[in-house]
């Protein structure tokens, strides 16, 4: 994670949003890096959508 960090560093350019999704009870780990939990006051709930063997046919 530090060598995903340093490199997110390295190459970023202004205004840049990292996303991340996480396995339940896992947050706390990310929150050291800055990371935060959503929902919050000012984000919303994080999204997935998971498609199947074919996604062309869903």
């Amino acid at each position: 994670m530090d060598d995903l960090m340093a490199y997110i560093h390295s190459h970023m350019k202004r205004n840049l949003a990292v996303g991340l999704l996480c396995v339940k009870g896992k947050e706390g780990f990310y929150e050291k890096y800055g990371f935060v939990r959503r929902p919050t006051e000012n984000y919303g709930a994080g999204m997935i959508r998971e498609y199947g063997e074919d996604p062309e046919r869903e």
